[in-house]
């Protein structure tokens, strides 16, 4: 009604309300022009038809979409939500941001972290303490502003100050990032502001519609879009980065999450679209050419990062960008000086894959060190998986290599196989990135179907959570063993702050040294220690010549049993197929070997220990299976000699790990063979 029309001042429009009843949640959205519909873009909450789908348990009292605001076109069911009088979050922590050099970040799906009862804020505050124990320091959760649909990616975006409500609150939101905080992890938000959807309000009051009501394209004269997309990467609409409008819409959303949410930081999706220089002759499907440097683009991420910083000086951006070296070394050195600069992601999934596979060609993982691309700070995010590539141990066990008795197409080799390529990832100076249940060998193909298909159409259907792996023993060591590398990275300087350089980088048979900062040759304590990690992703037996930095004592982390005094750098070493080593010239315990997995007793008893020949087990109830893990969490399955004895006569000495399985329970025993 003509109440309720809005004044005019300037470009804005405004109205003020009386008479609303303190706490009452109010929906409404505006009219204009008398024909179209849209809802608040800088609302808080908006309501929409879906959201009878979102269980009560994730968010309680939900206010339901209103059935008379229900119209025609779906585009335009959207409408805000207005409460006065709401009880603010009360923050417990006050959080100091680890330096950006040193992060591990964990990426996820909420949707796909956990089953359809589950997937909300609440069930990933009960999950702190497995992030904790893994040891990474920052969670990067996918994109929760308020997107179409409930279970997409999120990369949809339709209004950016809403978080999505099938997620739960947005207090609840609120305290999942204060209880990272209080357990020291940093919160990133992946956030996608090259494009937006519609109903996005700002794309709906300059559109043009087909004339069946169909979507078209953003009009001539809109303020923040491009008619046409700029680059050929896009999706859905393209922002016009150069527009004072856009800009300061973008800045709005970055200063809104960092101060009203408190969040560290932000992953741009799509960075590299942040341009109107077509500078390809209007060639929309050259992506080489998009991928040159571009000087209006950097100028444009300046300003942005400009901007974050002047409110936030210690905020985290990080970009998803892939452009040209000389573009992403401008981008991740500028103000460097002052501890900021821009972070890039750095993708080695195909080439860590080709390692864990068994394959030579592609191989070289150089290029996740940034002084590999002449870059003077370590602002290169290297990861092996993230959201958008297929999981390497589906690449394993559809395509691994086989060798004589030895397949990477077996699960427990695998896996082995992904701990070895963690020590040339995890021990690596700079940030890193890992993808969601990668440390217990997701295996389900970025493709999986619902119906159990592999389709390139699913690649964004739901997936199957990954948390009955943590069941299976070799899956079981393998987080074990992800979350030691990542304690020697905080507790060891040398994994954060040294200088590491690559061996043997176009061969299967890796190796890199970590020198200390400053190097010293004869190091009196942890924090003088150097580091050299020889790897064989072969699938025979090698004989490596392992490189080191110095001569003199050095210490296999992994066995404990081996100390090598050399008098020459250079030293050969046979390595079994996908054997590795970590060496250190200070002596570190490893916990692995006191530290084992919690298990169910079985009360059995094993002698002798050490064992020789024969290793003799005595349990309550009939031993089904014996499994011995070594150190590097390769698997051995003795000989039964009959119902209590086992022929361990072939294996190599050292400290194992035997599990004891009977019908119902499992144990796990320190064994040492001589």
């Amino acid at each position: 009604t003509t109440d309720f029309l809005m004044n005019k001042h300037g470009e804005y429009f405004w109205i003020e309300l009386t008479g609303l009843t303190p706490g009452i949640e109010y929906a409404f959205r505006y009219l204009v022009d008398e024909s179209i519909h849209v809802a608040d873009p800088f609302a808080d909450k908006i309501l929409d038809p879906d959201d009878q789908y979102i269980s009560s348990s994730t968010y309680p009292s939900l206010k339901p979409f209103p059935t008379k605001a229900l119209r025609n076109q779906g585009y335009e069911n959207r409408v805000s939500v207005l409460q006065t009088n709401q009880t603010p979050y009360a923050w417990q922590t006050t959080f100091v941001k680890p330096p950006k050099e040193n992060l591990v970040i964990y990426e996820l799906l909420i949707r796909d972290f956990f089953d359809d009862d589950h997937r909300n804020y609440q069930a990933l505050i009960d999950t702190i303490a497995y992030f904790k124990r893994l040891g990474i320091n920052a969670i990067e959760l996918m994109p929760i502003m308020e997107f179409n649909g409930n279970e997409g990616w999120g990369y949809n975006p339709t209004f950016m100050f809403a978080p999505d409500k099938y997620y739960g609150t947005k207090n609840k939101l609120k305290e999942f990032i204060d209880t990272c905080h209080a357990n020291d992890i940093a919160v990133i938000l992946d956030i996608a502001m090259n494009h937006q959807d519609v109903p996005n309000p700002f794309a709906l009051m300059y559109f043009e519609f087909g004339a069946d009501g169909t979507f078209g394209k953003p009009a001539a004269n809109n303020p923040w879009f491009n008619r046409n997309p700029r680059h050929p990467y896009n999706v859905f609409f393209d922002l016009n980065h150069s527009s004072t409008y856009t800009q300061a819409y973008l800045d709005t959303v970055t200063h809104y999450w960092l101060n009203e949410y408190r969040v560290d930081g932000y992953r741009f999706d799509l960075s590299k679209g942040f341009t109107q220089n077509n500078n390809c002759g209007g060639s929309q499907s050259d992506e080489g050419c998009f991928g040159n440097t571009d000087n209006s683009r950097i100028t444009i991420l300046r300003r942005m990062a400009d901007k974050i910083w002047s409110h936030t000086s210690d905020a985290v951006i990080i970009l998803e960008h892939f452009a040209s070296n000389t573009e992403e070394k401008a981008l991740a050195e500028y103000r460097a000086g002052e501890g900021k600069g821009m972070m890039l992601w750095g993708n080695l999934n195909y080439a860590y894959a080709q390692n864990t596979m068994g394959y030579t060609s592609g191989s070289d993982v150089n290029s996740v060190l940034h002084s590999s691309r002449n870059w003077t700070v370590p602002h290169l995010v290297g990861y092996m998986e993230s959201h958008d590539e297929e999981r390497v141990m589906y690449k394993n066990l559809t395509f691994g290599e086989e060798g004589e008795n030895y397949s990477v197409l077996s699960e427990n080799i695998a896996l082995q196989r992904m701990t070895g390529a963690g020590l040339i990832f995890l021990t690596l100076p700079g940030p890193k990135m890992m993808w969601q249940f990668a440390e217990l060998g997701y295996d389900k193909s970025i493709n999986l179907c619902e119906n159990g298909t592999n389709n390139s159409d699913c690649r964004l259907s739901p997936k199957p959570p990954g948390w009955i792996y943590q069941d299976v023993a070799a899956r079981s060591a393998l987080y074990s063993r992800t979350a030691d590398m990542l304690r020697l990275r905080n507790e060891y300087g040398v994994f954060t702050t040294g200088t590491a350089a690559f061996a043997g980088s176009t061969t299967l048979q890796k190796q890199v040294t970590i020198r200390n900062s400053p190097y010293t040759s004869t190091p009196a304590s942890t924090s003088e220690m150097n580091v050299h990690v020889v790897t064989n992703f072969d699938v025979v037996p090698k004989t490596v010549t392992a490189s080191f930095p110095h001569a003199g004592s050095w210490f296999e982390y992994y066995t404990h049993s081996e100390r090598l005094d050399i008098t020459t750098t250079d030293v050969d070493m046979e390595l079994l197929p996908g054997e590795y080593r970590l060496y250190t010239d200070v002596a570190i315990e490893n916990p692995l070997v006191v530290g084992l997995e919690k298990s169910t007793p079985v009360s059995a008893v094993l002698y002798p220990n050490p064992v020789k020949n024969i290793l003799m087990i005595e349990a309550r109830t009939e031993v089904q299976e014996v499994a011995l893990y070594n150190m590097m969490g390769m698997v051995f399955h003795p000989e039964r000699i009959n119902v209590s004895s086992w022929n361990v006569a072939n294996l190599s000495a050292g400290m194992y790990i035997a599990e004891i399985r009977t019908a119902t329970t499992t144990q796990r025993v320190k064994v040492v063979k001589d």
